[in-house]
């Protein structure tokens, strides 16, 4: 299946260096900030739906703090950018709700979580994950973002 991971869009110059900073995996840490709307989660999630699909089994989350915002915003924008039933051969959403799935399921074996991240340390306590994205870094406390890295192996990705 040949898909074209950005729908058709052309990255912003700002994207294109946070996606290359992704992309490149010499980073273990990338924290990218700004004004509203430069598409900071947009490059975040295209680097995140890439990762998944060029490198099967890994597992990692996708976190915000408020469950309505991950499932209301964050993942609204994923659904946007991989649309069903395009994507349909690629993953599926499964777990929880149609509405508030708990992870999205890659056909190579590669996970992502959902975590609302006031639940954090049910989520993350104990996680071995490739990677992490937290959406809005700004509205969790501290101590959550010592729980994810304390539980991530692999690059973190980081929208603040």
């Amino acid at each position: 299946m040949d898909l074209d991971i950005y729908g058709g869009r052309d990255p912003r110059p700002s994207q294109k260096m946070i996606l290359r900073a992704l992309l490149s995996g010499e980073k273990r840490f990338i924290v990218t900030a700004g004004n509203r709307f430069p598409g900071k989660t947009t490059a975040a999630e295209w680097g995140v739906g890439n990762f998944c699909m060029e490198n099967p089994g890994v597992e990692g989350f996708i976190g915000r703090w408020f469950k309505k915002n991950l499932y209301g915003t964050t993942l609204a924008l994923w659904r946007e950018l991989f649309p069903m039933p395009e994507w349909s051969e690629v993953f599926e959403y499964a777990g929880g709700t149609k509405l508030e799935p708990e992870y999205i399921s890659f056909k190579n074996g590669s996970l992502i979580y959902l975590v609302p991240l006031q639940n954090y340390e049910e989520k993350l306590r104990g996680g071995n994950f490739t990677f992490g994205l937290i959406d809005q870094m700004e509205e969790c406390p501290q101590k959550v973002w010592t729980q994810a890295v304390a539980c991530v192996r692999g690059p973190v990705l980081l929208r603040e």
